[in-house]
């Protein structure tokens, strides 16, 4: 059973270059089987020195909130690793990967610190992403959620706890090949197999949609006309 760490970032903009890391997110848990077991959460806002936070629909962090209640990012990372060491985490994830890692890689070559002080970027990480993905599409995450545990309420988007906490359900939640199977068409099709696109996106489905649509249009009007020849 491996230990898990489910990071999620919110940044100013999608270039780890001139964008800003402005909250760190990190769900550690145990994974057992289909589920995971709670083990620590971490949840902090970025304290911004030299940059200022445009406000964004993108995420829910405030330039006012980040000074009055964020951190230093050297303070950040150190009570990151802290956490992870305590916790005994064998693996990191994040939904995206690469993006996440590259946005904490950049903002610790900005500020120039010592593999020691991020050893949580040395530890393996696992795209979630990437092994929900079907057929080279990507999909976001909070549709991935919906589509794997259906009925349940959802969780508060480009909120890096809240995105972190839902990455582990899923992660986890792969490792069921009922929830896996919510994820996916897999009608038959011509050729041999199954369809292999997500559920929800497959022309099939949107096919058979529009002819339902069209069939309940003309019972209607058929019992429109019936009931005027009355």
């Amino acid at each position: 059973m491996d230990v898990f760490a489910s990071i999620d970032t919110e940044t100013t903009g999608l270039d780890p270059e001139t964008s800003r890391v402005i909250q760190i997110g990190v769900v550690i848990g145990r994974t057992t089987g289909a589920s995971w077991n709670l083990l620590g959460t971490y949840n902090v806002l970025i304290q911004p020195d030299d940059f200022v936070i445009p406000d964004s629909k993108y995420h829910h962090v405030t330039h006012a909130d980040a000074i009055k209640r964020g951190v230093p990012l050297a303070t950040a990372f150190a009570a990151l690793d802290a956490l992870i060491a305590l916790h005994k985490v064998t693996r990191m994830a994040a939904y995206n990967a690469a993006f996440d890692k590259e946005m904490l890689a950049a903002e610790a070559r900005r500020y120039d610190f010592q593999t020691s002080d991020v050893q949580f970027l040395d530890l393996p990480w696992d795209c979630i992403m990437k092994k929900v993905a079907r057929g080279g599409r990507w999909s976001k995450l909070t549709k991935v959620h919906s589509l794997m545990f259906p009925g349940r309420k959802a969780f508060r988007a480009h909120d890096a706890l809240e995105d972190a906490r839902a990455a582990m359900d899923v992660l986890a939640a792969l490792s069921d090949p009922a929830k896996v199977s919510l994820l996916y068409c897999n009608h038959p099709t011509k050729k041999k197999g199954t369809c292999r696109n997500q559920a929800g996106s497959c022309p099939h489905h949107k096919t058979s949609k529009a002819s339902h649509a069209i069939l309940g249009l003309a019972l209607v009007l058929t019992v429109f006309c019936y009931r005027i020849s009355k």
